[in-house]
């Protein structure tokens, strides 16, 4: 009996192991699941960091998580700006506005958003509106995006 008791719970271990798993892996891939791009850093704001997470919806868009530390909010810069605006910029294609970027108190800020396209630049730049329709500001952070 002693036998049969140490194969039930040597299997019911198993069991519970291989039940967890699927979180194990869910959770070493969440929130994001695809690539990890670090976006450079222009002289002017060298402190600034910035990453960027990508991965692919149901419709196989391009889903862009973009995450931003030690970057002053825009009214410190010299001159003063009002925004930071987010930009995407397709091969020969002119930038697309993907919306404000706002920064806290703890001088870090988030934007997601979604696109179709699969190679494009993401940058950031500090305008006087929020509202610009192209980019007159310098690039301060960037990176390239190839899925």
């Amino acid at each position: 009996m002693q036998t049969n008791n140490r194969t039930f719970n040597r299997n019911r271990r198993r069991n519970t192991l291989v039940s967890v798993a699927p979180l194990f892996v869910l959770l070493a891939v969440w929130p994001f699941g695809g690539s990890k791009i670090p976006m450079a850093a222009a002289p002017s704001v060298p402190a600034a960091k910035g990453v960027i997470h990508t991965s692919h919806d149901n419709n196989g868009n391009t889903k862009v998580d973009l995450s931003v530390q030690y970057l002053a909010g825009p009214g410190s810069l010299t001159p003063a700006k009002a925004a930071y605006v987010v930009w995407i910029e397709g091969t020969g294609e002119a930038p697309q506005s993907k919306g404000e970027l706002k920064i806290d108190k703890g001088r870090s800020g988030n934007l997601s958003f979604v696109t179709p396209l699969k190679r494009f630049d993401v940058f950031v730049t500090a305008e006087e509106s929020a509202q610009v329709s192209s980019p007159t500001g310098e690039r301060l952070l960037s990176a390239n995006i190839s899925e």
